[in-house]
């Protein structure tokens, strides 16, 4: 259960941080500011972070309908702190992408 809490916290950290450091080096080179540049793709890529690390978005919720169909509440708390672990990742890395860009 950590083992998987952990991993999909730190896929949705790197995800935010990496696309959003990485996006920024282009608008860099056809001289747009790289500093707003990379706050719009944090905030864009949290959504994403969070659905690449639950698997992706159709794998997690037909697991989760699986649960509620049964009523297995294992499964359900599972994913849900799954959610929770995996958003947790994504907003600390848009909270770090603000905190260098000055604005938090």
């Amino acid at each position: 259960m950590i083992r998987a809490l952990a991993s999909a916290f730190f896929i949705a950290l790197g995800i935010v941080l990496g696309g959003s450091f990485l996006g920024a080096i282009p608008a860099a080179l056809i001289d747009q500011p790289p500093i707003r540049t990379m706050v719009e793709l944090a905030r864009t890529l949290k959504l994403w972070g969070m659905l690449s690390a639950m698997g992706g978005s159709f794998t997690a919720l037909n697991i989760f309908e699986a649960g509620l169909a049964r009523g297995d509440l294992e499964v359900l708390i599972h994913h849900i702190l799954i959610m929770v672990a995996a958003f947790l990742g994504a907003h600390l890395a848009y909270l770090g992408v603000l905190a260098i860009a000055g604005e938090r």
